[in-house]
């Protein structure tokens, strides 16, 4: 939810290409993205794809967040 809100925002600034936000960006984090095997280790996996003003492709990035991992 909090990589959904970040990505609405930053829509709303006019940062993607894209007249709507089903076209200008895509966050997925569900089943298909997490396993049950993940989950039972405590990794999340999230996909992240927008579409920048330049170039004009669309990229998409794999994020991975382990339970419990703390900034050194």
């Amino acid at each position: 939810m909090n990589v959904q809100s970040f990505m609405q925002d930053l829509f709303k600034k006019n940062a993607f290409a894209g007249t709507t936000p089903k076209d200008a960006f895509l966050v997925k984090c569900d089943s298909e993205t997490t396993t049950p095997y993940d989950q039972s280790i405590g990794v999340v996996n999230i996909v992240v794809g927008f579409a920048p003003l330049r170039p004009a492709e669309f990229v998409v990035l794999q994020i991975q967040q382990l339970a419990g991992q703390t900034a050194a």
